[in-house]
Formats: C-alpha cells, structure tokens, sequence
C-alpha cells in the first residue's frame, strides 16, 4: 500500500474571472474584512498567482455574481474598476451594482494552495447594501485528496489529522475542489474525495486513514503505509499558509479475531488460532505478548510459557499482509494470569543401615524440568529433625526406636515448589544389645536401648557386662538424673542445698537441687528441715506428677476416672488422667471393668524408660 502525499493543487471552487460584466446600475455593496494582526501584508491584495509556477494563488478573493443558471456574470477584485479594496483598513465596495440577486463570495488564498474561508452568501440589491464585516481567522489550512483503492459500497471510511503536541485529533470534512490524480494506480474500485480540516492550530501533525476499522498511517511520498502510530511520518501546518496532503489508500485484508488454546501455565505450550483471513492467500505472522508487550524471538504460532510468564497474561497478535491490501493487525483477548508451572518430582529412597553412628543417604531421583534445585529434611517419626537437611545423615541415640524418613523438596524459578517424602525406615536400632539383662527380645527392649543410646541411663558394670535392672524400682534420685538429662539441662546447685539430706558433694546434687529450682519437687517439710528423700523410691502417682509439672501441663480430670483406683479427690488425679490423656499409660487392664493405675506401686526402672521414650516421641 502507498499512502501518497503531495501538495495538492486544490482550486477550491475559485473562478479565474467573474465572467462578463454586468450593465452598469447605481447602487453600492459593500463591508470590511477583518484580518488578525498576524496576517501577513502579502495576503491583503487582490487575488493574483503566487509566484511559484505552480499555478497557486494568494490574497483576496471577492466576487459578487448575479444568481442565475448558466454562464457566471459578476465583477471581482482585481479584475473589474468598479471592485475596490482598502489593505489598511479593510473596507471593500463593489459599486455601479444594478437591482437583483447575487452571490458574494469571500475568501483568502494562502501560499500552498491554502484557503481561509471568508463568507459565501446571497444578496438581495434594491438599495445600497453594507454586509457588515467578514472575520479572516488565524488557524492552520490543511487539505487531503483522498484514493480509497479497493473501497466498495457500504465499506466505513474516515481521515483524521492528529496534534503531535497536544494529541488532539481533527476529522476531515469535505471541501470544494477539483482531484489531483494519484502518481499510483489504483485497481477499478476507487473511491476519490477531496477533504479540508478546520479550526487546526499551528504545529506537528501525522495524518491517519480508518476503513472498516483499520488504521493506516502516513510515513511518506511513496512510501508504504504503517499499521502502528510510531511508524508515521511527521508533517508542519503553518499559520497563514496551506498545507496538502495526496493519499492512496487501500482496503484492509479481511481479517478475524484470534483466540488462543491451552492452559496459561509455566511449561504449558499455547497455540494460536488465527481464524479465517482473505481474499486468500494471505501471509499471517505472529508475536506472543507478555501484559502487552512483545516477547522477544516469540514469533511462532505455539508458545511455551517461560518462568518470566508467570503471574502475567498472556496474547498473541496476527498480522496479515497481502499485495494491494493494507496491512491489518488483530490481537486476541489476554489469557489469566500464567499459573506456577508444575515440576516432574520423584520420591526418594534412603540407602543405608538405620543404626546410630551409621550413615543414612538419600537419593532425590530425576526432577525437571532441570534444573531444580534440591533442598532436604530429614524427619524422625515423621517429625522434622532440627539441622539435619543435608542429603546424608547419620542416626543418634535420640533416634532408637523411631523410624526415619526424609522430605525432598524442589525449587525451580516460575514453578510451584514441590516436596516428596521416602519411604520410612525400619525403627533405629543399636547393633547389639547394651545390658546382659535386657536382651533383644525382652518387652521394653527398644526404650531400654533408647535409654542407652539417649545417655539418659549408662546402668551398673558387672563381671559379666553392663547391667540395667529392669524391674528395680527407681529412686528419687534417679528420677531427677532422668529428668535432667532429658531435658538437656546444665545446672550448678547452690552453695546451701534446698533440702537437709541432700548435701553439695552428693552424687546427684546439681540434678536434685535442679529439681527444686524448676519446681518439679519441693520435698517435704520435717522437724529437722526440707527433705527430699533421695534413695527412696517414687511412686507411680508422684512420678505422674513429676512429668506433668515437667511439661507444664494445665488439665482438670474428667468427672468419672479413666481408672478404678484412681477417683476424683485423688491428690494426683489431674496428673495421672493426663497420663492417660496423653497415652503416656493406659493401666493395667483387669478382667472386667475400667484398668487399674496402680498409683502407690513403686515404678519400676523398665516401666519409667517406657514413661520417657513415650513423652519424648515426636
């Protein structure tokens, strides 16, 4: 498509001559124009050619004609002695005008072919007649003639000017004058007009054409037509001057809307639909947008949505082109927001023996799409482990008893974070029994070792090998030693012990007077003094208040006992339903009836691991 542009030479509807005078009468018309002090002196003269040799004129054009059918008869300024112009002030008078009806027609031509519309209007002359003052205005003259190539019956065509400064946009209107053939041809379907802007002030223009919806810009003589406004060519509409434009247009390439298919997610491939675009063959292009803007080398009719998608919306913008059509761009609607793409996770495996000191190593299998960085968590009982995410680890005492597992999670730019756990291991277990007494087998055999491997109980050497006495009842003093060592406590008693029988360079000293300062026990009060009764052994009901104080639990029991011999009223009750509560003891079940908690019974050593490795499970 050319979109041509010249200097038209526009006549304007302007007569060269008034045509044989008139018969001389008595009366005068006359007026004044008003010009603003703008005006160039150069306009104030009678019509004349402008110099150029381009077949232009400036300055006034006045002509009174008789209104009548067939050939014009008149007088006009500069032509006839009866028509007089004063450029100081103005004033014009047509005189010796005999009785009638006339057309008096008032303008300025411009340099460039430019016209400043004045009045053209009938006169009734039975008398002297004064028009009044006919006002010039100062404004930019712009004049197109227009080719629509290809233009049909009923096609929707319009001609804007734009302000570069002020982006005002004038429309076209049509204006009087003859056609200035374009230098290209057009095919046997056109559509010429000759059109005139108004009231446009001084400045930078571009100039547009709309057909059916479709812009097309000037860039230029000769030059192809742009489908996008920074493609235009720039143009000047001066004061006092006219400014034409010669344009051939051309029908744009029917056209549709195209859609997009697909999901709108980070790695999902969409595809453009371009819809049906004619007279075929027409050659279609393509560029994928991100929240309107091009996507650089996106230029295909399928695209994978990137990492730099997501959380945008995305379309896809055709442009058809076709030799003597003008070329036409369609963009489809925007699809959701790109969604976080899904990653391809593997479950792990663990390789290794699930025994303390011994290495556990995790194998993430395959991600994508790569690359996926990897982080890990290694969880005991399905509980996270504190510090242990590297790929490997390796087993601790705390761990005898419980299984491991690991959680593997990815992390890929644009993409949903994954996790995948392992399949658990079998329960941690030591390689060998530690205590001759409790061998593998016996029905605490796991918390006994988890006792060992914790450092919570070393137990006793022997001749034969290191001992634990299951079934001993457990002393206060012991009691305090488990409880410390659990806790990971780090404690120096005071100078003066809190109980009478419980001396500074006894052997559980720190942990006994820990007690006290945590408020796990008091003692009790004697004659002598506080006791606290160290080699004694703790009952059941006080060893329920120990580890519920440890805890920091606040519970009331329920109405009716969860055991036969424990009832409301009981000075532990809180404490020993909150052991049941928590499933840290369900009694001893009786053969008929509630279970028995055996509250005064002594706990013994294999019963208070049970207790321990039960309060400490994740």
């Amino acid at each position: 498509m050319a979109l041509l542009i010249g200097f038209a030479m526009l006549c304007f509807g302007m007569v060269t001559g008034a045509g044989a005078a008139q018969a001389a009468g008595t009366h005068t018309v006359s007026g004044t124009i008003q010009f603003p002090a703008s005006a160039p002196s150069s306009l104030k003269v009678p019509w004349q050619p402008d110099g150029t040799g381009t077949g232009g004129y400036v300055g006034v054009y006045l002509t009174l004609d008789v209104k009548q059918d067939g050939p014009v008869e008149g007088w006009q300024l500069g032509q006839d002695a009866n028509v007089s112009f004063d450029p100081a002030t103005g004033a014009w008078a047509v005189t010796d005008v005999p009785e009638g009806v006339y057309r008096l027609t008032i303008n300025v031509s411009l340099p460039g072919n430019g016209s400043a519309p004045g009045t053209h209007q009938e006169l009734t002359v039975d008398g002297d007649e004064a028009v009044g003052t006919t006002v010039i205005t100062e404004e930019g003259r712009l004049r197109a003639s227009i080719a629509r190539c290809g233009w049909v019956n009923g096609d929707e065509t319009a001609f804007y000017a734009k302000n570069v400064a002020t982006g005002t946009v004038y429309e076209a209107e049509s204006a009087q004058s003859g056609w200035t053939e374009p230098s290209t041809a057009c095919p046997p379907e056109v559509s010429y007009g000759n059109y005139g802007f108004s009231g446009l002030p001084a400045g930078d223009y571009i100039a547009y054409s709309v057909w059916n919806g479709n812009t097309q810009y000037y860039t230029g003589l000769d030059a192809p037509t742009a489908a996008a406004e920074s493609g235009a060519l720039q143009f000047a509409v001066e004061n006092w001057a006219g400014t034409g434009i010669q344009t051939l247009v051309f029908a744009p390439v029917a056209s549709a809307t195209p859609t997009i298919s697909g999901t709108a997610k980070v790695g999902a491939t969409l595809t453009a639909s371009p819809g049906s675009w004619g007279p075929a063959p027409v050659a279609l292009s393509y560029q994928w947008l991100r929240n309107g803007s091009a996507i650089s080398g996106a230029t295909s009719v399928g695209y994978t949505a990137v990492p730099a998608d997501a959380g945008k919306t995305l379309s896809v913008r055709v442009t058809g082109t076709k030799t003597g059509y003008a070329t036409v761009t369609k963009t489809s609607a925007a699809t959701a927001a790109v969604a976080a793409g899904t990653l391809t996770a593997a479950t792990p495996t663990i390789s290794g023996t699930a025994r303390p000191g011994e290495t556990l190593t995790a194998s993430p299998g395959t991600w994508g799409p790569a690359p996926v960085s990897l982080s890990y968590q290694w969880l005991r009982n399905g509980v996270a482990i504190d510090g242990a995410t590297a790929a490997s680890y390796t087993p601790e005492g705390a761990d005898i008893g419980r299984t491991l597992s690991v959680a593997v999670t990815g992390t890929k730019t644009g993409y949903a974070s994954a996790t995948r756990t392992s399949a658990e291991t079998a329960s941690v277990a030591l390689a060998s029994a530690p205590f001759i007494d409790v061998p593998e087998g016996h029905q605490f055999y796991t918390e006994i070792s988890w006792m060992y491997g914790s450092g919570l109980s070393t137990g006793s050497a022997s001749a034969d090998g290191r001992i634990y006495r299951p079934k001993a009842g457990v002393t206060r003093e012991a009691m305090a030693a488990f409880l410390y060592r659990l806790e990971g406590a780090d404690f120096q008693g005071p100078a003066t012990s809190p109980f009478v029988d419980v001396q500074p360079d006894d052997r559980f000293y720190d942990e006994i007077a820990w007690m006290y300062e945590q408020g796990l026990s008091t003692g009790t009060n004697t004659s002598a003094g506080r006791v606290y009764e160290p080699t004694d052994t703790v009952s059941r009901a006080a060893m329920a208040a120990f580890l519920y104080r440890l805890k920091q639990a606040d519970t009331t029991g329920p109405a009716t006992s969860y055991f036969a011999d424990v009832q409301p009223g009981h000075k532990f009750y809180d404490e020993i339903s909150w052991m049941y509560e928590t499933g840290l003891s369900t009694g001893t079940q009786q053969p008929t009836g509630l279970p028995k908690y055996l509250a005064s019974s002594d706990v013994s050593r294999q019963a208070m691991a049970a207790f321990l490795f039960r309060i400490e499970a994740p």
